[in-house]
């Protein structure tokens, strides 16, 4: 019976302090980061948030994300339990492709059930052009392609033109064709002002050879 009684007062002492550790815990963030960490504008850029709750559970629930200009909103929802414990969670969140510039990611911690909010982190960051813009596929005789980033004209320059068998295509980041023309000049400017600000791969076909290049449009 004694020993009944021991264990049962240890087992008062450790919910005791379970419980204590959980009143104190603040439902919360505690550590907001971004991977890649010196993301470019080709990296998949995910947000990175290590929470903490004051709860036996806290099941993810879901999450959105908001970008506006400059401004990326993250809301991650999670339901916590009602006994008191102490529960971890490391939320990771796809935010995409990004163009260059600077933004501030501003992370929402939010209740499930009641859509309170828990906590709210922010983070600033800058996404920098790729070190390597062009990806050689097969050699041709591409001399240069300019500007890179582009604002509406880019300009190809070819050393070698063949009148058969010499054009260009465009694909997006699901590798849709979204341009395709004939080139008919060594010297070609090729209008993109109708193209979404983004990363787009440009393929330069001449002969039977291809070569291929990353193009930011502003």
């Amino acid at each position: 019976m004694r020993k009944i009684k021991l264990n049962l007062t240890i087992l008062f002492f450790i919910l005791s302090y379970l419980g204590l550790n959980a009143q104190n815990a603040q439902n919360g963030i505690s550590n907001l980061t971004i991977t890649p960490s010196n993301p470019n504008s080709t990296s998949q850029v995910k947000a990175i948030a290590n929470c903490v709750f004051g709860g036996m559970n806290c099941i993810f629930k879901g999450s959105t994300v908001a970008i506006n200009n400059d401004t990326i909103t993250v809301v991650a929802k999670h339901q916590v339990g009602f006994f008191m414990a102490l529960c971890y969670a490391t939320d990771t969140i796809t935010i995409g492709q990004l163009s260059l510039g600077n933004y501030t990611l501003i992370f929402h911690l939010k209740e499930f059930n009641y859509n309170g909010t828990y906590d709210i982190d922010t983070l600033n960051f800058t996404v920098s052009a790729p070190t390597d813009l062009s990806s050689h596929i097969r050699t041709n005789h591409v001399s240069n392609i300019y500007p890179n980033p582009i604002n509406d004209i880019l300009n190809v320059d070819i050393d070698i033109l063949s009148s058969n068998n010499s054009k260009l295509q465009i694909l997006n980041n699901l590798g849709q064709i979204v341009r395709e023309e004939k080139i008919k000049d060594a010297k070609s400017q090729i209008n993109l002002s109708q193209l979404q600000r983004g990363i787009y791969t440009l393929k330069v076909f001449i002969e039977n050879e291809y070569k291929t290049f990353k193009v930011i449009k502003n």
